[in-house]
């Protein structure tokens, strides 16, 4: 049979052949393929995952490939064979850091795993840190950026406002203040900011901890502080990547990111796909874009993909490729459980609560389901219509509402306290002791999405003598650092949180208890919100409860996270098995 000569193009490589209905067919199936009519070849994306393809779907002994690229798939192979040795391994040397930072290297040598991440993070190009939440991933990459001996650049971590303050100006000023290093915030909390600008556009060692509100371009390309634009970091740290845009490339934030010049990019998420395995790809686009730059060859190279009648869907990882995609992501992620690397931690237990909505919520609910059904037939709605509908499906499902209507024909719901999930809620209370106020205690942390409703159980339990603190996107800083502390030293006994406000960087490991009114269309989100709770410091079992109410949209919602909560542990956590 012919033989296919593979040589090098720009950015990808040129497969020629003659005319052969099996080659052409074999050509087809690798991810990414194109006949390039002009030429008479085909060509593939210049990617380690395009050699693994041609060499699956062809017989390798028809393949001629050009010397230069058999050299850096043999660099590429070594390289990733030791970083899927690190990302899996117990410990690992370090040979930086000591150096560089020993009090940092003394605080994280009695964990094992957090010298093996260090490592992984140091010697790959762009590396991703998965771990769970409340496994340490602030302090590694700290860590990572000495043992790669960049801690003489100018680094820009860009995190989630709730993010900024309690973890990483906390942290950087730990670790780095006393080193002389500047650290500014562009949220105006007084940091030298000037002298981290300075510092920058020198080349110098700094750290600068940015909302990325504050420095996303706008539509024009203008932006609050462009000479972040301007400088070479040495290193760019996107903290909780799920939630600022990269699970999605098309997203203005994504389009901001990629603008921003660094040497090394480091994300971190303990939740990072919800559900659905393509959101790596946009993850891994950003860190190598040259090794993953097509969506669609990433999808036909590792999931499946199906017509539902309205176009081409993206599900889950093909079947016979889980354990090669596991080796693949081992590459570039490395991942981590509570399970594995904190034994003495309790596991989590889940504790469903199903209850039946009364008379008038139940008529109130039935009716705007019928309303929506009526819309959804007649009119022709938009995709964030719909959404509008299934939220306040999801409202009337947690309480009677109060229905204001504005003058220009909109309404804003108000929930009362005439709803089935308050009593569920307050019987939680009273098995732990918080109304009779005894001695033996225990703490309970209680989540809704929604801030009117939390605002709603407030009142209602601060009128039942139950004192609470409350964090919410309405919440300022300072009184969120204040809230927190009430909760952590004993003065309360309940914090009330809203689900994404409060479902990341907070630290209330008092709680043996956590109480979802609602969840979320993301079971990431309900993980991120557990683990305040469930962090390394625990001995005592924490305990979540989900409070659903039964005939209503809530229990689909269940059902779907369900789903993607098992896709979410085979793809991420099959390492473990």
């Amino acid at each position: 049979m012919e033989k296919v000569t593979i040589t090098r193009g720009k950015g990808r490589w040129l497969c020629e052949f003659g005319y052969d209905p099996f080659l052409v067919s074999a050509i087809k199936r690798v991810g990414g393929s194109n006949w390039i009519a002009r030429q008479k070849v085909w060509s593939v994306p210049a990617t380690i995952d395009s050699w693994f393809s041609l060499n699956e779907n062809f017989d390798p002994s028809l393949l001629l490939f050009d010397p230069k690229i058999r050299k850096w798939v043999n660099e590429q192979i070594a390289l990733a064979e030791e970083l899927v040795s690190l990302s899996m391994a117990d410990d690992a040397e370090l040979t930086m850091l000591p150096e560089l930072h020993p009090e940092l290297y003394t605080y994280i040598s009695s964990r094992g795993y957090q010298r093996a991440d260090i490592a992984f993070m140091a010697r790959a190009l762009h590396p991703m840190n998965t771990n769970q939440p409340g496994t340490g991933k602030t302090v590694e990459t700290i860590a990572s950026i000495f043992e790669a001996g960049l801690d003489d650049t100018p680094v820009l971590v860009i995190a989630p406002k709730t993010a900024l303050a309690p973890v990483w100006l906390f942290e950087t000023f730990r670790w780095l203040a006393g080193m002389g290093v500047p650290i500014g915030s562009v949220t105006g909390q007084g940091d030298p900011l000037q002298d981290v600008q300075r510092a920058s556009q020198k080349g110098a060692a700094c750290w600068l901890v940015a909302n990325p509100e504050a420095i996303k371009q706008k539509q024009d390309g203008t932006s609050k502080y462009p000479w972040i634009y301007e400088v070479d970091w040495g290193v760019l740290v996107i903290d909780e990547f799920h939630r600022m845009g990269l699970g999605n490339s098309q997203t203005l934030a994504y389009s901001s990111f990629v603008k921003i010049k660094a040497e090394k990019r480091i994300a971190l998420s303990g939740t990072p796909m919800g559900g659905k395995p393509i959101k790596l790809w946009s993850v891994l686009n950003f860190l190598y874009p040259d090794s993953f730059p097509s969506k669609w060859a990433f999808a036909g190279n590792w999931l499946n993909i199906y017509d539902n009648g309205f176009g081409k869907v993206i599900g889950d990882v093909k079947s016979h490729k889980q354990e090669d995609f596991s080796k693949m992501m081992a590459q570039y992620s490395t991942r981590r459980v509570k399970s594995e690397i904190m034994k003495w931690l309790p596991p989590k237990q889940y504790i469903d609560l199903y209850v039946d909505m009364d008379k008038k919520q139940k008529a109130q609910y039935k009716e705007w389901e019928a309303n929506g059904e009526i819309e959804i037939e007649e009119e022709q709605l938009d995709a964030l219509s719909i959404l509008a509908l299934y939220t306040r499906l999801r409202q009337f499902a947690g309480a009677t509402q109060r229905i204001d209507k504005n003058p220009d024909s909109t309404l804003n719901l108000y929930p009362t306290e005439d709803s089935c999930k308050l009593p569920v809620l307050w019987g939680l209370l009273e098995e732990r002791g918080i109304p009779d106020k005894a001695s033996d205690v225990s703490p309970v942390i209680v989540f809704s999405q929604f801030t009117r409703m939390i605002n709603m159980v407030e009142k209602w339990l601060n009128k039942n003598g139950v004192a609470t603190a409350k964090i919410t996107g309405e919440v300022s800083s300072s009184k969120r650092s204040s809230e927190i502390e009430r909760f952590q030293s004993g003065e309360i006994d309940v914090i009330l949180m809203n689900t994404n406000a409060g479902g990341v960087a907070i630290t209330l490991d008092r709680a043996d208890t956590v109480v979802f009114l609602d969840e979320t269309w993301n079971p990431d989100d309900q993980e991120q919100a557990e683990d305040r709770a469930h962090r390394g410091s625990k001995e005592t079992q924490v305990s979540i409860y989900r409070i659903i109410t039964k005939d209503s949209i809530e229990e689909k919602i269940r059902k779907g996270n369900i789903t993607k909560e098992t896709i979410n542990a085979r793809v991420l956590d099959s390492r473990q098995k």
